[in-house]
């Protein structure tokens, strides 16, 4: 990487347009939707995850081919900055050959002790969640009751759509919100069991306005989960 390559992170210039690389490296970092402090590159908002990052970010999208990044960010001067420094900075480097070439793992794979399934687990709804009235209500706002007289129209499971969706729902949200895929995931799945012990269902012939709904309820709670700590209050 450019940035350990050169330590570019040392410089004093560096320093003042991303910060310091010292700061905390936090994985529940809670961004700033459309801050024009920073690019725009990868999904969840990533380059204000970090000062490593924001680099990162940045000189991938100077490094983008056919992007004119002048004009795209022009209404953006923080961001501009941050790219006409990596511009100048590239263009001092070009000849110059790396400080540090050796490679040395910061962890070696062998030496991690938390399974997959572990983690996972760390990210499940808390018990005192589970069950909360307002996640229940959101599904009966959404979704009407299979067992309750209808008007003849075919009503699909909810849980089913739920399902179906979560593919989808899980690069959005995270494009969106920077709540992780796996959370949402979970999130999805536990909204996809109440639905089911509730016996919820929908209309067959609003199917798009049901995932529209879903979506924004999906959203909602995962901009809570990134700023709060939790799904509901």
């Amino acid at each position: 990487m450019v940035n350990y390559a050169y330590q570019l992170y040392n410089r004093q210039d560096w320093i003042q347009l991303f910060g310091s690389m010292t700061q905390p490296y936090i994985d529940e970092y809670r961004p700033e939707p459309f801050s024009r402090r920073f690019v725009m590159h990868l999904p969840g908002w990533y380059a204000q995850k970090h000062p490593d990052e924001d680099w990162a970010e940045t000189f991938a999208v100077w490094m983008t081919t056919g992007l004119d990044w002048r004009t795209a960010y022009a209404a953006w001067p923080e961001a501009l900055q941050k790219l006409d420094y990596c511009d100048q900075l590239m263009h001092q480097l070009r000849d110059q050959e790396p400080v540090i070439t050796a490679v040395d793992l910061d962890w070696e794979v062998g030496k991690l002790t938390d399974s997959v399934g572990e983690l996972y687990q760390s990210w499940a709804l808390p018990d005192n969640e589970v069950h909360l009235p307002g996640l229940d209500g959101a599904l009966r706002t959404i979704f009407e009751n299979l067992d309750q007289p209808g008007d003849g129209t075919l009503r699909l499971p909810a849980d089913d759509l739920i399902r179906k969706c979560e593919r989808d729902l899980m690069a959005d949200v995270y494009r969106w919100t920077g709540h992780f895929p796996e959370r949402t995931r979970l999130l999805l799945r536990h909204l996809a069991k109440r639905a089911r012990e509730l016996h919820q269902g929908y209309p067959a012939d609003r199917e798009p306005q049901t995932m529209l709904a879903l979506a924004t309820l999906a959203t909602a709670l995962a901009m809570n989960h990134v700023y709060r700590g939790s799904y509901l209050p």
